[in-house]
């Protein structure tokens, strides 16, 4: 997982040289200014778009156009962030390649400790068939995963830059929320106190939250709220416990817009099974990605679950 490498000490920003890449950039920026992170500027060629090049046009040619315009774009990123104090470089992956498996692949060789990306918030039914270099990510990866909404989808399919205004102009771990539910592991809460006890002086309410699942057991959810809080009080951090009823996406969507939350904490768990109608319409952390507006740190899979 994350091994002896600090959290928040090297992240790698995935681009892809949209309009979306810069505030994407500038989310990353306020990490590294507040906990002293390295920023390492990635791009990889994308498979797609060389496969789907019209016919008869050199693919030599559009991956030489495409490294040359991420070169400039990186160097001149990269500058930016130095000249802001923040340590920065940049990597190119210039054998077309799926982005998603670029971006991982970069990430444990250069050593990172976290992966930040954008996502397009779009519709559930439009997003899961197709997929996203974002959710492929959340499926691959093993190191945590930052996901930022710089850009959307509208009514009308324009792509529009999206940030909310606390995003950049507030410190992103103020009002944090921890999603847990009964596969949420040790080492995941862990992880995150760690990170928040970093910022600890920033910190004006941590909640974490458990929905109460149908069949569940209240006391035994309670137990693991307990158990949940007490991991963070052992990192010298207060913490409010909430046991909410209903659907869990909808829920803590609902919560989090509803307490002004500044980031959604999460981890990618696995049931032993899983019926038909969550292998179609995804689990409750892929609804998350699609309706939460606020950044998103999202704890990979672990198979060790909290016993409560």
């Amino acid at each position: 997982m994350t091994g002896n490498v600090e959290p928040l000490s090297s992240i790698l920003v995935g681009v892809d040289l949209s309009k979306a890449s810069d505030p994407l950039i500038d989310f990353a920026s306020c990490l590294a200014k507040r906990f002293g992170s390295e920023i390492i500027l990635f791009y990889a060629v994308d498979e797609n778009l060389i496969e789907h090049a019209a016919a008869g046009f050199d693919p030599v040619s559009l991956i030489d156009y495409y490294v040359g315009k991420a070169k400039d774009y990186l160097a001149s990123k990269t500058e930016e962030l130095a000249s802001k104090g923040i340590r920065a470089r940049y990597r190119i992956w210039d054998t077309p390649a799926d982005p998603a498996v670029a971006i991982y692949r970069a990430a444990l060789e250069e050593g990172a400790s976290e992966i930040l990306v954008g996502h397009k918030g779009r519709r559930l039914f439009k997003i899961i068939p197709i997929g996203s270099t974002a959710l492929t990510l959340v499926h691959i990866t093993s190191l945590p995963l930052f996901l930022v909404k710089p850009y959307r989808l509208g009514d009308s399919e324009e792509v529009k830059i999206y940030i909310r205004e606390h995003t950049l102009q507030r410190e992103v771990f103020v009002k944090p929320v921890i999603a847990i539910d009964r596969y949420s592991s040790e080492s995941m809460l862990e992880y995150f106190a760690k990170i928040l006890k970093k910022d600890i002086n920033n910190i004006i309410n941590i909640y974490i939250v458990h929905v109460l699942e149908s069949g569940e057991d209240e006391v035994e959810a309670k137990k693991l709220l307990s158990k949940s809080k007490k991991i963070f009080e052992e990192n010298g951090l207060k913490v409010n416990t909430v046991l909410l009823e209903g659907k869990p996406s909808k829920t803590i969507a609902s919560f989090v817009e509803q307490i002004g939350a500044t980031i959604l904490m999460a981890g990618r768990t696995a049931r032993k099974k899983r019926n038909i109608i969550e292998h179609i319409l995804g689990t409750t952390l892929w609804r998350l990605i699609v309706s939460v507006d606020i950044p998103i740190l999202i704890y990979p899979l672990e198979t060790t679950n909290l016993n409560v």
